[in-house]
């Protein structure tokens, strides 16, 4: 007998998380030089802190494509096809969009487009397209990690310590041994490591064996839920010493100081992915008990959003900026942070809904839909899903995973 489907809420809580932690990153950037840098010294530390959030996005990603693609096999071609064109649309589209607007507002030649406009596909230099880069990237070798996982079934345990030792030694390398060496004349990924694929294994590769073993895992974090919390909790101020040592002791500038390919954050963001995931598990109870609360309603369409979101962000991004008064004092300044981020995170989230609902442009964010002419084709019975066969799970899909709507019978 076939058994019934599990729905993930605590990936949707944990999709939802992770956006607007990426969102947070990009605004506090934007906000601190909106403002010529009058944000000191303590919200130098919360954003360096933050830098957890790409990380976080990188582990979904892989989780999601392990939940898809390890219990079944992959037909490399189709695999290939649905992805790159799923995901490569709204890509080719924004980066059209975003350097139009930049062409528009006379920051761009209409000499220099074209070029520009092919420096950016093939990089995805601007308006934060690195993610995508290295998504096409994990695209292109993923059947052969899925390959590789299957031979080593019996040594996951192994594989993932050698992943967490490299991303350590590649950490330590970008930190303190990148700046020493003259890399202008290297391939562009490997002195671009922000879009290179390697940079991020252990995350790709952690968010996969998760969801290999999600029972075992969940039931591992549940056991040690207080110690994993409290080790977060007390890992924020160690990250916060961190930056204040380096710029003040060690004389690194700011960016250097709050960078986020450093050794100590490896092992931080490993702590608040899987204190995430714990809240995720709460938020999964709270789902169960109120399936139809705003809370609910909110993070399902969030997560479904996730993706949209990232894409459009630089477009709010754009936007407020020109409205945005000074502010006349330090105390000000920091109480209209969080309310500048709450308004471009709702922003992208609109736009993002529009996308979704309106016919035929879901696909711009990673979300084609189908729409009959009856028009009932509504939200409430949209299953965006991400299945395996293993354990039968069923979940909301990741941001670059659209699935389509399962036909009742």
């Amino acid at each position: 007998m076939k058994q019934p489907r599990v729905y993930l809420h605590e990936v949707d809580f944990m999709r939802v998380f992770f956006i607007f932690g990426v969102v947070l990153v990009h605004t506090i950037s934007q906000y601190d030089a909106q403002f010529q840098g009058r944000s000191g010294l303590f919200l130098n530390e919360i954003y360096g802190s933050l830098h957890f959030t790409r990380l976080g996005f990188m582990f979904m990603t892989g989780m999601v494509l392990f939940l898809n693609y390890y219990h079944r096999p992959i037909r490399l071609w189709s695999f290939w096809r649905k992805r790159y064109v799923g995901v490569g649309i709204p890509y080719i589209f924004w980066i059209t969009v975003y350097l139009l607007i930049t062409l528009f507002q006379g920051n761009l030649s209409a000499a220099s487009f074209g070029p520009t406009w092919l420096t950016t596909v093939i990089h995805g230099s601007d308006f934060f397209m690195y993610y995508v880069l290295v998504t096409f990237q994990l695209y292109l070798v993923f059947p052969a990690i899925v390959w590789l996982l299957k031979r080593t079934e019996k040594h996951h345990g192994l594989v993932l310590a050698v992943s967490f030792l490299i991303q350590l030694a590649v950490a330590f390398s970008i930190k303190y041994w990148l700046p020493h060496v003259d890399t202008s004349h290297w391939p562009f990924l490997l002195r671009s490591y922000g879009s290179f694929l390697g940079t991020y294994q252990f995350y790709f590769l952690a968010g996969g064996l998760l969801s290999i073993h999600y029972k075992s895992v969940i039931a591992f974090v549940k056991q040690h839920e207080r110690p994993i919390l409290i080790s977060t909790v007390v890992f924020v101020p160690i990250i916060w010493l961190y930056y204040y040592l380096d710029y003040n002791v060690f004389r690194l500038n700011i960016s250097a100081s709050s960078f986020m390919h450093q050794p100590l954050m490896v092992v931080y963001s490993s702590l608040i992915i899987l204190s995430v995931l714990l809240l995720g598990l709460h938020y999964a109870d709270y789902q169960h008990r109120h399936p139809h609360s705003l809370p609910a309603r909110f993070v399902a369409l969030g997560a479904k959003l996730s993706f949209g979101i990232y894409l459009t962000q630089t477009l709010a991004l754009w936007f407020w900026p020109s409205i945005l008064p000074m502010m006349p004092n330090t105390k000000t300044y920091f109480i209209a942070l969080p309310i500048y981020d709450l308004i471009i995170f709702s922003t992208a989230f609109i736009i993002s809904y529009l996308l979704y609902k309106l016919p035929w442009t879901g696909r711009l964010i990673g979300r084609p839909r189908r729409h009959t002419n009856s028009g009932k084709a509504g939200f409430a019975h949209e299953k965006l899903n991400f299945l395996t066969q293993r354990f039968n799970f069923k979940s909301s899909s990741a941001e670059t995973e659209p699935q389509p709507r399962q036909r009742s019978r």
